[in-house]
């Protein structure tokens, strides 16, 4: 029987992207910046890890620290900041919501972050704290602010155990190229989460775990849900790998360029990159300059050319 091509372009896409230090190598420049801070109480490395996720770019969290030390992060302020927020964080564009949001994440670091921490919690039960107190974060932040807290050191041990299933309409899509044979009632149960269908989903994860170990040895669960929700876009919309270092350089420029560089002092951003990433990656330390139009054109033929044949 032929081989699937998606799990060929799983692999291709997958081992390029974790060789420019990806997936979502902003959390790894957060991640390192957090553990090697020395803040006492650690209660507050904790609150800045969940800024960083709010608005999910280097620049957004970066900014936003500046500000909590001379004044709140109120509707008013975010109105004239223009924090650069991913477009998967939705759930905060607007002012005030992204201003309850940071109040309920700051309220939730300083009083059930210690709690949690001390008894040694599971991640489940970090992750239904965070879905019990802490409002438009939902399931896309929650996994990302547990794994930077995780890298930081935050979390003692405790990693990612799974997919997160419950809720993640996109992996499933990426299923049902990987597993055609279930692409009929993986559409049939895309908004259910009850446990049998979440059991299934599980054990389709493993099976992509399994074969992405034969070629990436150390990968976590964390990097596995990220690849499922991304193949679409590196197969159908040109997301090259590395691409998340241009977006990052792209949003920190922009908030640069209109609050000025002392404003954004309280992360290393370029210092960060330059010392975790290989120059080949990052567009300012390039031999050969590129624009990202250049390379997503270039990455989709190569998958046209790949999906054709």
């Amino acid at each position: 029987m032929t081989r699937n091509v998606y799990w060929d372009l799983l692999r291709e896409y997958a081992v390029e992207e974790c060789a420019s230090g990806g997936p979502d190598a902003h959390v790894a420049i957060i991640g390192t910046h957090l553990r090697e801070l020395k803040y006492v109480p650690e209660w507050t490395t904790v609150y800045m890890a969940g800024m960083y996720a709010n608005a999910y770019t280097c620049a957004g969290g970066a900014l936003q620290w500046g500000r909590v030390k001379v004044g709140p992060i109120t509707p008013e302020w975010l109105a004239i900041a223009h924090v650069p927020k991913r477009k998967e964080r939705r759930p905060v564009l607007g002012h005030e919501k992204f201003a309850a949001s940071h109040a309920s994440w700051r309220t939730w670091s300083r009083e059930e972050w210690p709690r949690l921490f001390e008894s040694e919690a599971t991640y489940d039960e970090y992750w239904d704290s965070i879905d019990k107190h802490v409002i438009y974060f939902g399931r896309y932040a929650s996994m990302k602010v547990l794994e930077v807290m995780y890298r930081a050191g935050l979390t003692g041990t405790v990693h990612q155990p799974d997919t997160r299933p419950r809720g993640g309409k996109f992996q499933r899509r990426t299923f049902a190229k990987l597993f055609p044979e279930r692409a009929e009632w993986l559409k049939e149960t895309e908004k259910s989460d009850n446990p049998q269908v979440l059991a299934e989903l599980q054990l389709m994860a493993e099976t992509v775990m399994q074969e992405m170990r034969t070629y990436l040895p150390d990968i976590s669960w964390f990097d596995v849900e990220v690849f499922l929700c991304t193949l679409r876009q590196a197969i159908g919309s040109g997301k090259y790998p590395g691409r998340t270092h241009d977006s990052e350089l792209a949003f920190w420029r922009r908030t640069v360029a209109q609050h000025g560089e002392d404003a954004l002092s309280e992360l290393p951003f370029m210092q960060l990159r330059k010392r975790l990433f290989e120059s080949r990656f990052l567009a300012e330390l390039a031999a050969e300059p590129w624009t990202t139009e250049e390379l997503e054109d270039k990455w989709s033929a190569r998958m046209d050319r790949a999906l054709r044949y």
